[in-house]
């Protein structure tokens, strides 16, 4: 548990009051975005090429703070359905999401078909399953990633547990101060990455050599660069 998370539980039981929670909060804020960030937790030599992102995917473009998320697909939908204390925009074919300045405790998305998710999200407890592609950055969150088909995300002090389905395409995991437990469910997949500062713990076809590791399941179809500095790292076939 962070101590995003801490406050917000202290928040529900009534052991402080929504004033004293958002003063916390804002203190934690500026005391994390003071702190310098890990060495090499944005490379530049490994990225996702925009090239590669699936061309006719639209996309819901989320600014999320201090708050419960779930997103899910319904086939059945037309349009984005998303439901909480947030402001919606359109931007050309996509949609842009903020969470409002209070405290926000739950918002949820339910995604036709065909739409991706791109976020800047801090501080956040976030659900997402069936997704076609999850990219952007996360700080100080505990994220949780069911059945999703494609990533590109940078995480810096978070939670992360991922069930992947990655078939095609190039994908990225930057990780800093991060313990993560990545399950590569039903993939054909090249991986490759480097681990600093943590213990990998290899459950299937992966080799580690110095700080660099490797595997393929499959045929190796799609490819997934993994960056993890400080933390604990589980990888599974």
């Amino acid at each position: 548990m962070n101590d995003h998370e801490r406050i917000h539980n202290l928040l529900r039981e009534g052991r402080i009051t929504e004033e004293e929670a958002q003063i916390l909060l804002g203190a934690l804020r500026e005391l994390e975005e003071a702190s310098p960030q890990p060495h090499d937790f944005r490379p530049q030599t490994q990225q996702v090429r925009l090239g590669m992102l699936p061309p006719t995917l639209r996309w819901v473009r989320a600014r999320l703070r201090d708050c419960s998320v779930e997103v899910k697909v319904n086939p059945r939908l037309q349009e984005p359905d998303i439901r909480g204390p947030v402001s919606v925009r359109d931007a050309g074919p996509d949609l842009e999401v903020d969470t409002d300045d209070e405290i926000t405790d739950d918002v949820r998305v339910e995604l036709p078909e065909g739409w991706g998710l791109e976020l800047d999200m801090h501080g956040c407890d976030f659900e997402a399953e069936g997704l076609a592609w999850v990219k952007g950055r996360a700080h100080s969150c505990s994220v949780e990633l069911e059945r999703v088909q494609g990533v590109d995300l940078e995480l810096n002090s978070c939670d992360f547990e991922a069930t992947l389905k990655l078939n095609q395409g190039e994908h990225r995991l930057v990780m800093a101060s991060t313990d993560a437990e990545i399950e590569l469910r039903g993939s054909s997949v090249k991986v490759e990455g480097r681990i600093r500062g943590g213990d990998l713990d290899p459950r299937g076809p992966f080799t580690l050599r110095g700080r660099d590791f490797k595997g393929q399941l499959g045929r190796g179809e799609a490819h997934l660069w993994i960056e993890h500095n400080q933390g604990d790292l589980t990888l599974e076939a």
